[in-house]
């Protein structure tokens, strides 16, 4: 299964209700660097939401066995991460 794009940055997720991309920090970063707008998954550890600089927001996994970590942010071993 694949990431899930969904146009609409205010569309409710039906895992991730209400977040939407934050258009301060796309305006700030235009999402450039490969850390911009990442955010982490409320409900699961091991994905994150990957916002675009046009307010786009995919549900990405990590790679199997690994958590996303919202200081480093970027997919590291779980007692790395931090996510609880």
């Amino acid at each position: 299964m694949g990431d899930v794009s969904y146009d609409n940055p205010a569309y409710d997720w039906p895992d991730t209700p209400g977040h939407p991309c934050p258009p301060l920090e796309i305006a700030r970063t235009k999402c450039l660097a490969p850390n911009d707008c990442l955010y982490p998954n409320p409900s699961d550890c091991g994905r994150f939401i990957r916002c675009t600089d046009a307010s786009i927001a995919y549900d990405t996994a990590c790679p199997e066995g690994l958590h996303f970590s919202p200081s480093a942010k970027t997919c590291e071993p779980p007692e790395v991460a931090g996510c609880v």
